[in-house]
């Protein structure tokens, strides 16, 4: 095919062109291409010269017109095609030798004078200014087999390199260019693959880099994966199997101990200890709960300190971060002064620079469309931003609470605005929850941490952390929260939940384990965890405490504060049941003795202080038609109806 036939079905496949001189320029089918920046023009030697000024590679060029190399001769020889030129240069960019990739496959080094062979002249990794860089900033480094790998690492927004000479050519002075770096090795599937990547792993660890090995997912390398629409977070570990015929090569099976002898690094904290990471660098969090609940201004706290590396709640920043604050609901002048009063309280340090907050267009922040996230990845890469925490999820981009593979899809935006960023980026979202009082999607069991934020009253929030991937210390925990003036948190250490409970139900009367949470802000868990487990409280025994014990709507029996036999005063508070109103007539025994109602011994069986004894125990009550209540100046009697109390036998197999 000559220059005019090609320029001919450019034209038939819609194509723009346009007459230069030489030859023509016309827009590039490999790419969305509005512009002419395809050159078309023939060679001395009667061939056919494609070159995308975009960047696009010669074969995707013809692929997408379905032609292959051998169209660019015109019959006339049987030459190699040159495809591509990769330059190699030194640390200021100074230009040392090119790689020439050709058609059919083949490799050759060039001089920049144009002279085949590169003896004598020093070799270095394919995009070294780029890779210096990226070890200064502290950015993962990807290793790949080839140059065409590389470049379309690079188009993914991440920084990679290669060695000239394919595989099987690492030279231990590239190493050193990665000293003490986080590298991901890509293994090409097949055995000349696997044997680079652990060639290069082997020669990395010898000075101190970080290594991974990952290999695609789809296809036999990292370009063939990418091409095939899956991101550089979807490769996947070690070195994979031949996708030729799908059998794993080099299995790992280390022995216990020589698995456990490894140290292996986690995940790098941002809130948290290296062994206990609550909040992780490049990490997936969502802080949910009912509005009203605080998430917002717990949230905003968090912000400050991260901006000013100071410990939050007791759990320590190991280093200030820079934080973009992204509010897409509600009026800009409420968040203007919620903000300056929580920086005028602000008694930290300066957050200075390392906090911002998203101004315009007010409202429209969005993950969903690309143009969006290619915006949000300037911004982030431009002022080195850390932790973007965005909400509420239902105004960035996620349209419904979100099913399984909804969820999946919008997580698949926010790693996209990652790659974008080309830097470690942790996203905190907020989000609400439902109406059974949980996360609103099926978020459980995605990113690394999980928080729900629960209105106490009276000034009072509870966190409970439900998910912590990193942090086995605090997952499944709850962190109790007294509001402080100028939009502040601190710990409420004091708080003592089962007085609040027991006050709170003798208020109510009988009520539900469930009512209780609701009504004191305590999480359901927490409040069946008291009935179970605390002193706090006196059970029977037999079904009703099973049935207090394991079911949430079971209902709970009246509270009130046991009287010290013999003074009169209030003792620890105990829980004792309801008398339904038939129950009096089910009453016998002779009255207790021996210290009131409560007394430690009667003539039916042994109490401890109004504790059920083993065996048959003692349960107080009057005639009554509710349970009595002991007088507080007579002890004996019932304040209810001044009636004397008597003793009631309890079986704890059969309490009534």
């Amino acid at each position: 095919m000559d220059a005019e036939a090609y320029v001919e079905l450019r034209e038939a496949h819609g194509g723009t062109v346009r007459r230069i001189q030489g030859g023509w320029m016309c827009t590039c089918p490999a790419h969305e291409d509005r512009t002419p920046s395809l050159s078309v023009t023939a060679g001395d030697d009667r061939r056919l010269l494609l070159h995308c000024h975009a960047g696009c590679q010669l074969a995707d060029i013809l692929n997408a017109d379905g032609l292959t190399p051998a169209d660019l001769f015109d019959g006339h020889t049987n030459g190699r095609v040159e495809e591509a030129a990769y330059p190699y240069v030194d640390e200021h960019g100074k230009p040392l030798f090119e790689v020439v990739r050709f058609w059919p496959k083949d490799f050759r080094q060039r001089r920049p004078d144009g002279q085949w062979g590169i003896g004598g002249i020093r070799r270095v990794p394919f995009r070294l200014p780029q890779l210096l860089q990226a070890v200064t900033d502290g950015e993962t480094v990807y290793v790949a087999e080839g140059e065409k790998d590389v470049l379309a690492l690079e188009r993914a927004h991440v920084v990679a390199t290669c060695n000239p000479g394919g595989a099987g050519k690492w030279r231990p002075e590239y190493s050193e260019f990665l000293r003490d770096a986080h590298v991901v090795v890509i293994a090409d599937r097949d055995d000349p693959g696997r044997d680079h990547a652990r060639q290069v792993t082997a020669s990395l660890e010898q000075v101190g880099a970080r290594v991974e090995i990952v290999h695609a997912a789809v296809g036999k390398d990292a370009s063939e994966h990418l091409q095939a629409g899956k991101t550089v977070y979807e490769l996947q570990p070690g070195l994979g199997a031949d996708p030729g015929t799908g059998l794993p090569h080099d299995l790992a099976v280390p022995t216990l101990d020589e698995f456990i002898a490894v140290e292996e690094e986690g995940a790098t904290p941002l809130l948290g200890e290296p062994d206990a990471v609550l909040i992780p660098a490049s990490g997936d969090v969502m802080v949910y709960g009912d509005g009203g609940a605080g998430k917002t201004t717990l949230t905003i706290d968090l912000a400050f300190h991260l901006a000013t590396g100071e410990d939050w709640l007791e759990i320590p920043i190991p280093e200030s971060v820079r934080v973009l604050l992204v509010e897409n609901e509600g009026p800009r002048p409420l968040l203007r002064r919620k903000l300056a009063r929580k920086r005028q309280a602000w008694t930290g340090g300066s957050p200075a620079e390392r906090l911002r907050i998203f101004e315009r267009p007010w409202g429209e922040f969005s993950l969903e469309p690309e143009s969006w996230r290619d915006a949000i990845a300037t911004t982030v890469t431009k002022h080195q931003i850390d932790v973007l925490i965005a909400g509420p999820l239902t105004r960035i981009g996620m349209n419904d609470a979100g099913t399984l593979q909804e969820v999946r899809a919008f997580m698949g935006l926010v790693h996209d605005l990652r790659e974008r960023c080309n830097r470690p980026l942790t996203v905190l979202l907020i989000h609400h929850e439902n109406k059974g009082g949980q996360v609103s999607g099926a978020w459980e069991g995605s990113g690394d941490t999980l928080a729900h934020v629960q209105s106490a009253g009276n000034g009072h929030t509870v966190v409970y952390i439900q998910k912590a991937r990193w942090d086995s210390t605090r997952h499944g925990t709850t962190i109790k929260l007294t509001w402080t003036d100028g939009e502040g948190f601190e710990i409420d250490s004091d708080r003592d939940y089962p007085a609040e409970m027991i006050a709170w139900a003798a208020e109510h009367g009988p009520c539900t384990a469930t009512e209780i949470a609701d009504g004191t802000g305590t999480r359901r868990e927490r409040v069946q965890e008291i009935v179970n487990d605390e002193e706090v409280w006196e059970l029977l025994t037999g079904d009703d405490a099973k049935a207090l014990g394991r079911h949430p709507t079971a209902k709970l029996y009246k509270l009130r504060s046991e009287v010290v036999p013999g003074s009169g005063q209030p003792g620890q508070p105990r829980l004792f049941p309801t008398v339904p109103d038939r129950t009096h007539e089910r009453l016998s025994g002779p009255p207790s003795v021996g210290g009131g109602p409560y007394g430690t011994t009667s003539a039916t069986g042994t109490g401890t202080n109004g504790r059920l004894s083993e065996g048959r125990g003692q349960l107080p009550a009057c005639t009554c038609a509710d349970a009595g209540i002991p007088d507080d100046d007579n002890p004996s009697r019932c304040a209810r109806c001044s009636g004397q109390f008597i003793v009631r036998n309890v079986d704890p197999e059969k309490p009534f």
